[in-house]
This record gives C-alpha cells, sequence and structure tokens, in this order.
C-alpha cells in the first residue's frame, strides 16, 4: 500500500509509482488525518509512505498547507489508524532527508511492536520515488 501525505503535490503519486506495476506497491490512498485505513493494510503488506520530508517532519511541501508530521505524530497515527493487529509488513518512508533522524525516531516509537516493525527511509533527495524493497535507496532504521 502506499500511502501519500503530501496532499499539496498531486504530481507526487505518479513519481510514486514510477516504472513498477501496481503488484509491487499496492493502492495508493491519500492521507486524511481523521480516516481509519486499518481495514486497508494487510498483516503482511508493506507500507510505502511518500511525503516532502527533512528530519524533524513530513508532510506537504508548502508551508501553512496543513500536513506537517513529526516522527512521534507519524507513529501514533499509524497505530491508531493504520496498522492491523499483529502488524508484520515492513514501513518504507520516501521522503527527503529522513534518514537516520526521522525514520530512527519512528522507530524508537514502534521498537516495542510485536513482531518487531522494520522501518526503512532515504537518504538525501528521493523527489517523491519509491522503489521495491531490497533496493539500495532504502536504509534500515536502527
Amino acid at each position: 500500500m502506499i500511502l501519500v501525505m503530501n496532499i499539496d503535490d498531486p504530481g507526487i503519486l505518479a513519481t510514486a509509482y514510477g516504472k513498477y506495476p501496481r503488484q509491487v506497491f499496492g493502492i495508493a490512498y491519500c492521507y486524511v488525518a481523521k480516516n481509519n485505513y486499518r481495514w486497508l493494510l494487510e498483516k503482511h503488506e508493506d507500507l510505502f509512505i511518500v511525503a516532502h520530508g527533512e528530519a524533524t517532519a513530513i508532510g506537504n511541501e508548502a508551508p501553512g498547507t496543513g500536513l506537517d508530521i513529526s516522527a512521534d505524530g507519524l507513529a501514533d497515527w499509524l497505530i491508531g489508524n493504520l496498522l492491523p493487529g499483529g502488524y508484520a509488513g515492513s514501513i518504507y518512508i520516501s521522503a527527503c532527508g529522513t534518514a537516520p533522524t526521522f525514520i530512527g525516531a519512528v522507530f524508537n516509537h514502534l521498537r516495542n511492536a510485536q513482531p518487531p516493525v522494520k522501518i526503512y527511509g532515504s537518504y538525501g533527495d528521493c523527489s517523491g520515488k519509491i522503489e521495491p524493497p531490497g533496493n539500495m535507496m532504502w536504509v534500515l532504521a536502527q
């Protein structure tokens, strides 16, 4: 599943899907804070989050557009609104500059999840692009 969290940039979804078929990433959904997406994500399905980012927050690129979420805020939202009980997939966050600080903070917040959740992010400018698991763009949070 792809969760698009930069809702001020509609072209990001086309960039995120890139050259891969939908079977690689699943269906894309747009983040809405009050929505409950729990029934959309399978227990073993990987989650790909696409957003503009920095070391302390992800969300929209333009300031004041209503979405700027911290690592703790994202982790809390994932627990309360998206991750099914016993979630056993991996979370991939494609947002510029999120590794290692932002993804490390999300990992620390979810550290005690059972089973343990693996969280990956990207260094530098990823421009909203996502690659399949195993690609060298992904950095594992520790």
